[in-house]
């Protein structure tokens, strides 16, 4: 997903909010959960360009934009989701980039019966996350089926890195589905980090004993995968890198 076609879902999105609007005389309160710090606020910051150019097109005077702060964190994640509904009181939620937060507050917005519209959180490996979400991005882990066949193309030996959140697990789980395919002559190592940590020394300087043809480095945005991408050229690994979306 580009940073340009967050902007485009949102702008997309706000317009099947119009259909809403006409019939009330209150303002219609949309509530945008999205990460507006962190190392993922980039994504936040052009989903709510999005929803203020869309806003400003279809002069939706009666719409109210309400955003908050995630973090991409399942925690804040939950507070924000008890906010918005009990004391915001929103009509639909929509932002919900990332999947850790949409999976924690999915029951909150079930419980509540409100519309929920993500622009880019899609869990897709999971099912059936309420009546009223409505996912309307590709699932994330769609791609990486192509991406894995291209790398066993070329290599035998696959190193991982993950960042431990829900979405890099999402694309974990993926691969090692997909590279369990492959039959014995394909190994595959993988090692985890935590979100936030940006030294991936120790398992990188792991995943190099294993003499791996490709690394795979999967963090949860750029930031993380700067980090790794520069310690794994410091460190001389020779590996070809492989990432999905972050490059």
């Amino acid at each position: 997903m580009t940073r340009a076609s967050l902007k485009i879902t949102t702008y997309l999105i706000f317009s099947l909010f119009q259909t809403f609007t006409a019939a009330s005389a209150e303002p219609y309160r949309i509530g945008i959960p999205i990460p507006l710090s962190g190392d993922t606020h980039a994504y936040g910051d052009e989903i709510r360009r999005g929803y203020e150019l869309a806003k400003e097109y279809f002069k939706a005077d009666d719409v109210k934009l309400l955003f908050e702060d995630d973090q991409c964190s399942s925690t804040t994640g939950i507070r924000i989701a008890n906010k918005l509904l009990e004391i915001d009181r929103v009509d639909v939620i929509s932002g919900m980039f990332c999947n850790s937060v949409l999976l924690a507050a999915a029951p909150i917005f079930n419980r509540a019966g409100i519309p929920v519209l993500t622009c880019g959180a899609n869990p897709g490996d999971q099912k059936g996350l309420g009546a009223k979400i409505f996912r309307i991005f590709p699932a994330d882990h769609l791609g990486v089926y192509p991406l894995t066949r291209f790398i066993a193309q070329r290599h035998k030996r696959l190193c991982m890195v993950t960042e431990i959140e829900a979405y890099p697990e999402l694309v974990a789980r993926t691969v090692q589905s997909e590279w369990g395919k492959l039959g014995s002559d394909y190994e595959l190592f993988s090692e985890t980090i935590n979100v936030g940590e940006k030294d991936f020394r120790s398992v990188l300087l792991k995943l190099k004993q294993k003499n791996c043809g490709a690394l795979f480095i999967n963090p949860v945005a750029d930031d993380g995968f700067i980090a790794a991408f520069k310690q794994t050229r410091a460190l001389q690994i020779p590996a070809t890198i492989y990432s999905y979306y972050m490059p």
